[in-house]
């Protein structure tokens, strides 16, 4: 077992080229990998079930170069980003074909760190994210035809930010803790939940194309749900786990919700907002009544 740092520079930056690594050798099970920045190239494998730290992790530098990795062919990676105090990085992920990763996110508090993942246009990343640290932050991009398979469960921490603007697939959960917010800017299928922990903010970019269930935590605390680009409801009802939106009889929308504690429903000029009875909705937010009773 070794501890090894990554140099690159040496055939096309491929990650498994035992030169681009100090000291340089052919990477084994068991090996501490670290690249604090530069471009590592990775197709196929999975750099022996070793997890790879990128980003200046505990090393001190101010302004440090950005720190990229490329998947593809398959490339199966865990991988922990993270910046040391008072630096500010990018920190990038690019996949391509069908590829899996499964990335933790550690902000540090004095730190700035910005870290996106990319899929190309007719690819499919699975795997998980998990947002964490001190204001960490994630953006997913999705091109054309493109999707995000949530295989597992998936996380936004206190504190932290995640926008997705990718489709997401597959068959899990995104747990969304106090003072935090995600976007999901595309569709979300069916097998995919989400839970807020209460005091939290979802915002929903395709409310039609939305169909995974949400879930407020033990009847949370203050919450906020956006439905971007639903101007016209007029009235709602909540019944049996299901939020329905209505412009006169005809049903608009719908949201599978639960949430034990009683909930309020406004519209603005850009959208419909739910949250719960304690819950300060957006400026010019006018009060839905419920269906039938208005």
């Amino acid at each position: 077992m070794a501890s090894r740092t990554w140099v690159g520079g040496s055939g096309n930056n491929n990650i498994y080229q035992g030169q681009n690594w100090s000291p340089p050798g052919p990477i084994e099970p068991g090996d501490v990998l670290s690249l604090y920045s530069g471009t590592a190239n990775m197709a196929g494998g999975d750099l022996s079930g070793d997890t790879l730290y990128v980003g200046t992790q505990t090393s001190y530098a101010s302004s440090t170069p950005p720190a990229v990795v490329n998947l593809s062919r398959g490339a199966d990676l865990t991988a922990v980003a993270a910046t040391a105090g008072f630096a500010a990085q990018n920190v990038t992920f690019n996949a391509s074909g069908v590829d899996t990763l499964n990335l933790s996110i550690n902000n540090n508090y004095y730190a700035t760190m910005n870290t996106t993942v990319n899929i190309a246009a007719n690819a499919r990343l699975s795997g998980t994210v998990a947002v964490g640290g001190h204001n960490g932050n994630l953006i997913m991009n999705g091109a054309a035809h493109s999707a995000f398979d949530n295989d597992g469960a998936s996380s936004v921490g206190p504190n932290c930010v995640a926008t997705i603007n990718a489709k997401v697939l597959g068959i899990g959960s995104f747990s969304v803790n106090a003072e935090s917010s995600l976007s999901f800017m595309s569709a979300v299928g069916p097998g995919e939940s989400v839970i807020l922990a209460g005091q939290d903010t979802l915002s929903i970019g395709m409310p039609q194309s939305f169909l995974g269930p949400v879930d407020i935590a033990n009847g949370g605390g203050s919450f906020t749900i956006g439905l971007q680009g639903i101007t016209s409801a007029d009235s709602y009802s909540y019944a049996q786990d299901m939020l329905t939106l209505f412009h006169g009889n005809r049903p608009i929308d719908v949201l599978r919700l639960t949430d034990s504690s009683g909930i309020q429903v406004g519209e603005t000029t850009t959208g419909v907002f739910i949250g719960s009875s304690s819950t300060t909705l957006p400026p010019g937010t006018v009060l839905l009544p419920q269906h039938g009773m208005s």
